[in-house]
């Protein structure tokens, strides 16, 4: 084929007048390595004809780095696709954006995109946001999303394969207008280089496809259309990656970022009534016993809690979505714990005094179940390994939630010799973050972020001590052409040392 014969490689006797138009050089090196075959990937001739494949790459790679990470800022460049002297389209296709950051993080990293995994912010990332902030006028540092991520650690509670559709809401007349006169004739628009087509969805449901033109002109806002991208299926660098951050408990003040006393209050009071509702044989009282602790989870949708986080259940923590229902989740577990010496389902831990196994002592974990039987608790180890322990053998941690927190002891019996009540707990976050999987990638691939497994350590320590509880756990992508100088610097730094 044509493809075949520009691919070929050049003969013995013409190599010399062949040569890459990048590197300058022919096959092989000045040092006789071989640099891959000569091919001819666009309409140029003459000196221009020939490219080495690596070194296409190369600059098509150049050209993605180039772009920001975040979706809304980088657009699909033609010079990744388009020959910019003969304006021809290159026959060798450039990576995607998902191929071209996964190459930069590894395929380890890019595996850790899970639930249950913690992403940690650059000690040197954070303190460049900090700086910027010093630096920023008050107004302007308000709107940014900075304060979000210095210091900050994300327990990922979802990673969801995106569908390839898109609401789009539109509140009057106007933005209606202006959205009929973006599409075409066969109801679709091009946004950074995407194509999307209107679906007989939402406000046009039930709408037959060769009607869809006419009930659009016929639509009234305010109203929610729906639009579906052309992604290749199984392509799954647009999955949508949530995460909350463990680290922001809401501290009230009247510039601090998440809810008022008052809507926080509201929520828990909304909340009990649901679950009191739901479980009518249930004291309500049982419901208010649980102690909620409130944290800003991130920039998205601050001012209403997405996600919930109970103590206890296999892992060590649940997430659930709704406080209500992680009300009642929590109630159980604390329970399950009745008559144990206070010690409930959920409950933070210090295990001390074991002889048997004398390098457990000191180790925070989380009880999971009771075993009545031999009167002992399974808990939760950070290693993800399960111990039985006598409850004489383990200390309960309490105040872990406060701004100010630190980590406090409280053995499992009152003064008097009589159980404690097992304290229920749920972590309520106010807001997420979230990212495109390949936009975290890049973020990754930048230096900005580590990865590691989480732990019952990320819920079970002060929320100050949780960034501290990473370190020696993330792993960061090697320094590639992605990484921002400063953080390579201080990558270099840490490898002398």
């Amino acid at each position: 084929s044509e493809q075949q014969q520009q691919q070929e490689p050049q003969h013995a006797n013409d190599v010399e007048e062949r040569m890459c138009r990048y590197c300058l050089s022919g096959p092989d090196d000045e040092d006789g390595e071989a640099m891959g075959p000569l091919i001819s990937p666009c309409l140029c001739s003459g000196h221009q004809k020939y490219v080495h494949l690596a070194c296409l790459r190369r600059w098509q790679r150049m050209v993605l780095v180039s772009q920001p990470t975040h979706p809304a800022f980088y657009h699909d460049d033609e010079r990744q696709h388009r020959c910019g002297v003969c304006k021809g389209i290159f026959t060798c296709a450039p990576p995607t954006r998902h191929e071209l950051m996964q190459s930069f993080t590894g395929p380890e990293l890019g595996a850790m995109l899970e639930d249950g995994c913690v992403i940690g912010a650059h000690d040197a990332f954070s303190e460049e946001l900090e700086n910027k902030l010093e630096e920023m006028p008050e107004m302007f540092a308000r709107i940014t999303s900075y304060d979000h991520w210095v210091r900050s650690a994300y327990l990922i509670t979802s990673v969801t394969e995106d569908d390839g559709k898109t609401k789009v809401q539109l509140d009057d007349a106007r933005e209606l207008d202006a959205f009929r006169s973006r599409l075409s004739e066969t109801l679709e628009l091009s946004v950074r280089g995407t194509r999307y087509r209107l679906l007989a969805e939402s406000a046009l449901e039930g709408v037959e496809q060769e009607h869809l033109g006419s009930a659009l002109t016929a639509l009234r806002a305010p109203c929610e259309l729906v639009l579906a991208s052309g992604h290749a299926a199984g392509d799954c660098g647009d999955d949508h990656v949530c995460a909350v951050n463990l680290v922001r408990p809401c501290a009230y003040g009247p510039d601090a970022l998440g809810p008022s006393v008052q809507v926080a209050t509201s929520a828990v009071r909304q909340a009990v009534d649901a679950a009191a509702s739901r479980w009518p044989a249930v004291s309500r009282e049982v419901f208010e016993h649980v102690h909620v602790a409130h944290y800003v989870g991130g920039p998205c949708d601050e001012q209403k809690i997405v996600m919930c986080i109970v103590p206890g259940g296999q892992r060590g923590w649940s997430v659930v979505e709704n406080l209500a229902s992680a009300l009642e989740l929590a109630a159980r577990r604390a329970r399950a714990g009745d008559g144990t010496n206070g010690i409930g389902a959920g409950s933070s831990v210090r295990m001390h005094s074991l002889k048997s196994a004398t390098d457990l002592n000191g180790l925070v974990g989380i009880c999971i179940a009771y075993d009545s039987s031999a009167g002992r608790w399974l808990v939760r180890l950070p290693n993800g390994s399960g111990k039985r322990v006598k409850c004489e053998n383990l200390t309960v941690l309490v105040n872990l939630d406060s701004p100010t927190a630190e980590q406090g002891e409280v053995h499992a019996t009152q003064e008097n010799g009589e159980a404690a009540s097992p304290q229920a707990r749920v972590l309520a976050f106010w807001g997420d973050a979230r990212w495109s999987r390949t936009q975290l990638l890049g973020e990754i691939a930048r230096g900005h972020w580590g990865l590691c497994k989480g732990n019952v350590c990320d819920i079970a320590s002060v929320p100050r001590a949780r960034r501290r509880g990473l370190e020696g756990r993330l792993m960061y992508a090697p320094p590639s052409e992605m990484t921002e100088e400063s953080l390579r610097d201080q990558m270099r730094e840490v490898r002398e040392v």
